[in-house]
């Protein structure tokens, strides 16, 4: 019973709006096409190696990565942001996961 209500707590921290990619506007992130735009935070990709890759998580709980890497000005976990650009799936990316982003606009949230 005690690891039940573990878990149950385990779980309901991870909410997004425990995340703080929630809020009372309904963020979120809205694909069309290759075209994407939406709220998320930027994080450091949890790799196994001491490379560093900034990314976006997005509030859709999906991780973009700006194709020209993350602008230095932005370098800072859990900076809360709004983005916009188009997907490329036609680059090669050496990590399988996340998906490559194009920027074309990177704002602070």
């Amino acid at each position: 019973m005690k690891l039940r209500r573990i878990l149950l707590l385990a779980v309901l921290a991870c909410t997004p709006a425990a995340c703080g990619l929630s809020d009372p506007l309904g963020a979120r992130v809205e694909r069309d096409g290759n075209r994407v735009e939406g709220v998320g935070r930027v994080e450091v990709a949890p790799l196994q190696s001491s490379i560093t890759i900034w990314g976006i998580y997005g509030a859709d709980r999906r991780w973009y990565f700006p194709l020209d890497g993350m602008p230095e000005a932005f370098q800072e976990r859990g900076l809360r942001v709004r983005f916009e650009g188009r997907l490329r799936s036609d680059v090669l990316a050496l990590m399988a996961m996340g998906e490559l982003i194009e920027l074309n606009t990177l704002q602070r949230d």
